[in-house]
């Protein structure tokens, strides 16, 4: 029979798949339409399993259990809701794997969800629509339809926001209805309390000791081999890797891959730091996707898409978040306040910068543009700029804040990354910026009465110095640029690189008076006298800044009461300007003054008064 004749008179047939509409005798003019496309299931995003080697964490682990406790059969209490936050590489996923692990048997359903934006928590949430349950609970495969499943299950469940690091909102949007369930969630960003509720955290920072040794060597494979050698190494290994689990588990590796022995690593680490923490090879056990530095890459990377994108409200934040953190960067890690800052702005604000130049102020405080100091267009410090760049750092734990004091910090290790991802030139140009807004901050108009800032001061001046003595800043020529400002196409003029290496070591001058301000006598003495050797040498016994140098040296001795001291000194500088100067030149009767209110310190009144007779008798 044929085809034709099979459909004669049939009507509607449907034949396996395809459906034949009204037939006729003419095969050719059926119509027949195709099925609908058969949808993949979405993927299923299966939870990671916490690494082999976890090692310790206890204290976190007990806490976690302690709040997310069994629940009983006719328990109804509401939603609980709780978050790990801490720095990159601090160890917030281990954690949370590790205790989902530990608390499997009291949920019947435990679900993972990558956070790290929008676009991936939609993806894991339509994941989940290809689980058995939610297939046969015929859950389509959307993020709304997921959530509403889960809010509705009748046995206990947990739901993990893993990596949770945008703003809080985003995780808001993500939750079941219903107020049932568990919510853990790990962040970068402290404000995700705001989701769980104060206090329902964890602000993760370093590991134990023990704990950290134990790990770090378990993950070097001498776990079996401990000796009193190799505890005392490892140890010492962890203090300089600040007990930060994610290097500590990088570190392990590279030893165990036999590129070096735990003896050798240290030594090796000092010589290749950013070598080894972005050596993506020997990424650890965890399977972490990035190295220690790349992960705070990643934090960076986002405040400095912010930044160059103008069409996004927090782009001025992002630009002064980046600022702030690299002027940190060249201060102490530790005790970073804003009144350093304001401080800073006030002074730069009352100073006559070319009348400040001309007594020996580094020229190249001229380059420092206005909006460098955070100064508002009504010449005021701008409070909100700067608490908008803090508020980014913040965000992301690139920075820690106290709640009491408003002290800031920074993790040792970030802070050397931050200054190791810079090219040389941009880390001597900062290193220079923050070193000027140290130098102002620490002008008094009077003695200084807040003690404790004192102390802060002087330590961020410490660091920095030791900072600018490593990298050997070539700052003479921001100074030249600075002098031609002010004296633009003079340069030729004044002599030269002989002019810009005077101004260079002039600059150095001014840490000893600020360290003579801030009341610490004797780093000022032994700066000071750093200064006029090297100026000796330099430029030689006569030359005005090498005299300038120890009269400042004189003021130092006067605060000690060394006054003996600063006799011989005052009686050099006024010989030495008569020589060159001649007698009647004004700094040679201000070093005549100078040398007899030393004498009246010694009781030596005869001679004063013969010094200030001259003195008058020049000026008639």
């Amino acid at each position: 029979m044929s085809a034709a004749n099979m459909f004669e008179k049939a009507h509607d047939v449907t034949i396996r798949d395809t459906t034949i509409n009204n037939a006729s005798r003419d095969l050719n003019q059926y119509t027949i339409n195709q099925p609908a496309e058969r949808r993949e299931p979405a993927k299923i995003i299966l939870k990671p399993h916490s690494s082999a080697l976890f090692t310790g964490q206890r204290a976190h682990l007990d806490k976690l259990k302690g709040y997310f406790s069994p629940r009983n059969e006719n328990d109804i209490s509401p939603r609980r809701s709780f978050v790990l936050y801490g720095m990159g590489g601090i160890g917030k996923t281990q954690i949370s794997l590790k205790f989902t692990e530990e608390a499997a048997q009291q949920y019947s359903h435990i679900f993972w969800i990558d956070a790290t934006d929008k676009d991936t928590i939609s993806e894991s949430l339509k994941g989940l629509s290809s689980i058995p349950e939610a297939r046969n609970a015929a859950v389509d495969d959307n993020a709304e339809s997921v959530l509403n499943w889960i809010g509705f299950l009748s046995k206990p469940w947990l739901l993990l926001f893993d990596n949770a690091d945008e703003d809080p909102s985003v995780v808001e949007h993500s939750l079941p209805p219903n107020d049932t369930g568990d919510i853990l969630i790990t962040s970068r960003n402290p404000i995700m309390e705001n989701v769980t509720g104060s206090g329902n955290s964890i602000p993760l920072d370093e590991m134990l000791m023990n704990d950290a040794v134990q790990l770090l060597l378990k993950r070097a494979k001498l776990q079996n081999c401990r000796t009193t050698k190799i505890e005392e190494t490892a140890t010492e290994i962890v203090k300089e890797l600040c007990s930060l689990p994610l290097a500590i588990d990088q570190a392990g590796s590279f030893i165990s891959s036999g590129h070096c022995s735990l003896s050798d690593y240290l030594e090796l680490y000092s010589d290749e730091k950013k070598t080894l923490m972005d050596y993506t090879s020997f990424r650890g056990a965890s399977r972490y996707a990035r190295t220690v530095y790349g992960t705070w890459e990643l934090s960076y990377k986002t405040i400095e898409s912010m930044a160059n994108d103008q069409s996004n409200k927090f782009c001025q934040a992002a630009q002064t978040a980046i600022e702030i953190h690299q002027l940190m960067a060249f201060f102490h890690h530790e005790n970073i306040v804003e009144a350093i800052f304001s401080r800073a702005a006030e002074r730069f604000l009352e100073f006559d910068l070319k009348k400040e130049a001309q007594r020996g102020l580094p020229l190249a405080i001229l380059m420092l543009e206005k909006n460098k100091w955070y100064i508002t267009e009504n010449n005021k410090w701008d409070k909100l700029k700067f608490g908008s760049g803090i508020q980014v750092l913040i965000s992301l734990s690139l920075i820690k804040k106290d709640p009491v004091y408003n002290i800031y910090s920074i993790h040792p290790m970030i802070h050397s990354w931050c200054r190791e991802r810079m090219e040389a030139e941009q880390k001597c140009s900062i290193l220079f910026w923050a070193w000027t807004i140290l130098g102002y901050s620490a002008i008094w108009k009077d003695e200084m009465t807040d003690y404790m800032l004192k102390d802060i001061i002087t330590t961020h001046l410490k660091k920095n110095q030791q900072y600018r003595s490593s990298l050997k800043a070539p700052d003479e020529w921001k100074d030249e640029r600075g002098r031609n400002i002010i004296y633009p196409g003079d340069g030729q003029e004044k002599g030269g690189a002989g002019y810009r290496s005077s101004r260079y070591i002039g600059s150095h001058g001014k840490p000893g008076t600020t360290y003579r301000q801030l009341g610490r006598y004797s780093e000022a003495e032994t700066l000071e006298i750093q200064v006029i050797n090297k100026r000796k040498e330099v430029l030689g016994t006569d030359h005005p800044d090498t005299l300038f140098a120890m009269e400042n040296l004189v003021a130092t001795y006067w605060k000690l009461s060394r006054y003996s001291e600063a006799e011989a000194l005052d009686i050099q500088v006024m010989e030495k300007r008569k020589d060159v100067l001649g007698t009647d030149h004004p700094d040679t009767l201000n070093a005549m003054v100078n040398l007899a209110a030393t004498y009246r310190k010694l009781g030596k009144y005869s001679e004063a008064n013969t010094l200030d007779i001259q003195v008058i008798n020049k000026r008639k």
